[in-house]
């Protein structure tokens, strides 16, 4: 499946969704990169459909993460994420403790990690919906937390590893803000499981090269 082909497919799975009343959109890197012309390597769709009612409209959709608040579809070797909208609370590190689903995006855009992660396309009108400017930072070349940084990263530590991932790979310089608490909030990594960590940097070794890796995670006082 060629790119325009994948890209042509989640439009449809939107389509469907909207033609059965709900909501639905393009959001997080497939519009990202196809408004910077890069090639993606996966598609996320947000929808007010919960995981039972996309079911109901695509039964080959895969449950393992309903729990969440999100089922994956896969067709031929491409994979579509189809999220419900929702608010997340955080007891723990990196796995929300509560979802509540939401019935319109305002509230879901509230959870995403960076602006330019938290653009929407209206696939029928073909609108750009950006409640955080992600526009203004993807073409000034910058990566900034939705929300308060720190408390972002305490949510979630991962995040401190998938944006310097995302600057680096994009050549995108990280926000002042969002860089003092990557730096200054390190100590939040040593929360997450060896597993998950080592997962994490193998994405940035695979995106980015070892030696880049290790030179970046030295930087900010990852080990």
């Amino acid at each position: 499946m060629t790119q325009e082909q994948y890209l042509q497919r989640g439009i449809e799975i939107v389509k469907i969704l909207t033609s059965f009343t709900y909501q639905a959109y393009l959001v997080g890197g497939v519009v990202r990169d196809y408004l910077m012309n890069n090639e993606f390597n996966d598609i996320d769709i947000a929808t007010n459909a919960t995981p039972e009612q996309v079911k109901e409209l695509f039964p080959n959709v895969r449950m393992d993460y309903a729990h969440l608040g999100f089922v994956t579809l896969k067709e031929e070797c491409v994979t579509f994420e189809i999220s419900t909208f929702r608010e997340e609370v955080y007891d723990k590190p990196r796995k929300p403790s509560k979802i509540y689903y939401a019935n319109n995006l305002v509230d879901d855009v509230k959870r995403r990690d960076f602006t330019i992660n938290a653009i929407y396309l209206d696939c029928s009108t073909n609108q750009i919906i950006d409640p955080y400017d992600g526009l203004k930072d993807l073409f000034t070349f910058k990566i900034k937390f939705i929300g308060e940084p720190k408390e972002r990263i305490k949510q979630d530590p991962t995040r401190i590893l998938r944006g310097l991932r995302l600057a680096y790979k994009l050549n995108f310089e990280i926000e002042e803000n969002t860089n003092n608490a990557f730096k200054e909030c390190f100590e939040e990594i040593k929360r997450l499981s060896k597993t998950r960590l080592n997962k994490e940097i193998e994405k940035m070794e695979l995106e980015l090269g070892k030696e880049k890796t290790e030179s970046i995670l030295k930087l900010y006082n990852i080990d």
